[in-house]
């Protein structure tokens, strides 16, 4: 079970709520319509991950050509209402509500946002965005909770859905894949899906991490303007002003008009996570085998010497991994089989321990 660390909020003069417990450290930005400005893993490198505001995004069609939509997003602008305050067991709770804007500060009219963020003490933070709409819309383009971090990231996985990937028993399910920091080619993202992956998460080797993950009613985020899969976006590419590395989570990414969304409120949900990195974890205790399979078989346990030599090491844990018959007699630990060996080989084990 993860460490419970409670949070505390506090807030700048600026108006800018900052979210802290003893190992990380959230920020939201009222003038950046209430979304997330900063996430700090305290005990990693302890500067900022992201590079740009968390937001959220409409783009209504324009014309009928490819892909001309104009572009909204909450961050653009400043939030209409944003609270934040301490709830009981260390939970923390912000409520925020804004409506879209383009770069050059208009309003997008018959749409608005409603954001709820919980704080859980274990370092996740639960999302819920409801997006308003009072008329139909032609939307070629929706985004949720765009993330953009620092491009000194090395890696990022990706957990695919079922209709992106498949796994076979024993295959790991998620993607590990390495970020070249613009070595490569702009325009080659790292991943790019026509499906909606499960969750993103962008590392710093042995420092810290961000994991965007979909909350539990994945149906909320599929057929929007469309009665058919396959119109979503889900993808990790480089992004310039600032050069950054961006995740987007877009339920609708359609190259043609015609994807008219019903109005009505729609509700999306997803987590933020950041590791709760220690500042010390030096020394770490020593641990070895109790069999010694170098040695033939009547000699693999450990005698009274192996073991004051392992105390003398300061080797405090002793493991017996016994599910193999490695030395091909058929004595070996099957399974929940108890006693697991024979008699005599019974007596050694017990004599050891």
């Amino acid at each position: 079970m993860a460490e419970l660390a409670p949070f505390t909020v506090k807030m700048k003069k600026n108006g800018i709520a900052v979210i802290e417990n003893k190992f990380v450290r959230w920020e939201h930005d009222p003038a950046k319509g209430g979304e997330l400005t900063g996430a700090y893993v305290k005990n990693g490198t302890n500067t900022n991950i992201l590079l740009q505001a968390q937001s959220t995004a409409l783009c209504p069609w324009v014309r009928g050509g490819w892909r001309q939509y104009h572009h909204f997003e909450t961050a653009f602008g400043k939030a209409d209402s944003f609270a934040c305050e301490e709830v009981e067991d260390g939970f923390v709770k912000l409520e925020y509500s804004s409506k879209l804007y383009d770069k050059d500060g208009k309003a997008l009219p018959s749409a608005s946002v409603k954001h709820t963020v919980l704080f859980h003490p274990d370092g996740a933070a639960s999302h819920t965005v409801k997006v308003k709409l009072t008329k139909d819309m032609d939307l070629g383009h929706i985004r949720i909770g765009t993330l953009g971090v620092r491009d000194d990231m090395d890696r990022v996985a990706v957990r695919p859905c079922s209709q992106a990937s498949w796994a076979v028993e024993l295959q790991n399910p998620c993607w590990w894949i390495d970020l070249v920091h613009g070595k490569s080619r702009s325009d080659l993202p790292a991943y790019r899906s026509r499906y909606l992956p499960l969750s993103v998460t962008f590392l710093k080797n042995g420092l810290e991490a961000l994991e965007m993950s979909m909350g539990d009613d994945l149906g909320a985020w599929d057929n929007l303007g469309n009665s058919f899969p396959g119109l979503a976006q889900g993808s990790v590419c480089e992004a310039r002003d600032p050069w950054r590395y961006e995740a987007v989570f877009a339920p609708l990414d359609s190259p043609r008009a015609g994807n008219i969304v019903k109005k009505g409120t729609y509700t999306f949900t997803y987590r933020l996570a950041l590791p709760f990195v220690k500042k010390n974890i030096l020394p770490l205790d020593l641990a070895g085998g109790l069999l010694r399979s170098s040695k033939p078989f009547e000699e693999r346990w450990p005698t009274a010497a192996d073991l004051k030599a392992c105390k003398k090491n300061k080797v405090s844990m002793l493991r017996l991994h016994n599910d193999g018959d490695f030395y091909a007699n058929g004595i070996f630990w099957s399974y929940a089989d108890y006693p697991p060996y024979p008699a005599d080989e019974m007596k050694n084990m017990y004599a050891v321990i």
